[in-house]
């Protein structure tokens, strides 16, 4: 480990012949760019901010069908291109823009049509997002994406991962999220990166599919409590706590029986409960 005064810098080389410098302080790792890649860092590397407004949306033609699958699949609504949005007073200018660029759309909904400055700010996120990275001329290597189901529908959470990997696939792709479908749905869960490892037990850094199981008995709790009397909740989330220890300690050594066999007694319990007439929804007079 370095010390606050310690630095350790040496010369490395590519397979182009290239020298760069590199030092590693308390700081971390400090490279100064080659030159030549420094006059065009805003090129290899860019920045897509989520624009609130959206005022101004513009868009190649030629990955306008990609925006569109993309758009719907993550927000289930399908979107036209807005003709009127370019007002320009030159009509050869405006001919120019509209062979070359979409300026604007339209989201179909069930009850109403909406163009773009209207969409929520999930729509805004991913139309913002996505319009940056496509209007590069060449498709980014990697990308970043932090937060990626932000003001997403839950339901759509999955659909969103899935369709940014279908709309780049030569691109890595590393997002963030918080999201428990994706926790617990991705598919190729070898991908899955969970934080909570770097904070629980040592058999379950080694174990990690023990999360899982741990997961599964946390929803069946939360789910039995949504409906469950408070006098009703003791020996169900005595049971469960005792679970969920058992399985972060390592004590189960298969615990796939025991989450199984409380899994179906809190389901039992929680629609026992919502059938009762104390668990009805009461009408309270505030007057």
């Amino acid at each position: 480990m370095l010390n606050a005064k310690m630095e350790v810098s040496g010369i490395f080389e590519d397979n182009t012949g290239r020298t760069y410098e590199v030092k590693v302080t308390e700081k971390g790792i400090i490279s100064p760019h080659p030159e030549d890649i420094q006059k065009n860092l805003s090129y290899y590397c860019f920045l897509a901010r989520f624009d609130q407004e959206l005022n101004q949306f513009q868009l190649k033609r030629q990955r306008w069908p990609q925006f569109q699958d993309i758009f719907s699949s993550v927000t289930g609504y399908p979107v036209e291109e807005d003709c009127s949005a370019f007002s320009l007073s030159e009509e050869a200018r405006g001919k120019q823009l509209i062979a070359e660029y979409v300026g604007g759309f339209e989201v179909i909904k069930p009850l109403e049509t909406i163009v773009n400055r209207q969409c929520s700010a999930g729509e805004k996120k991913i139309a913002k997002c996505f319009s940056t990275i496509l209007n590069k001329e060449a498709q980014p290597h990697i990308i970043l994406i932090d937060n990626v189901t932000d003001h997403v529908e839950l339901s759509r959470h999955l659909s969103v991962v899935s369709n940014i990997e279908r709309c780049f696939p030569k691109s890595q792709i590393i997002v963030t999220c918080h999201s428990v479908p994706v926790q617990r749905n991705l598919p190729n869960r070898e991908r899955l990166i969970d934080m909570r490892l770097l904070h629980t037990t040592e058999i379950v850094r080694k174990e990690p599919w023990r999360l899982r199981f741990y997961d599964e008995v946390l929803d069946a709790m939360e789910k039995a409590n949504t409906v469950m009397l408070p006098n009703d909740k003791s020996e169900l989330s005595s049971i469960g706590e005792d679970l969920l220890s058992d399985i972060l300690n390592g004590t189960l050594i298969n615990p796939a029986d025991r989450v199984a066999e409380f899994q179906q007694k809190a389901t039992w319990a929680a629609l026992i409960q919502a059938e009762s007439s104390d668990s009805k929804p009461k009408i309270v007079n505030l007057k």
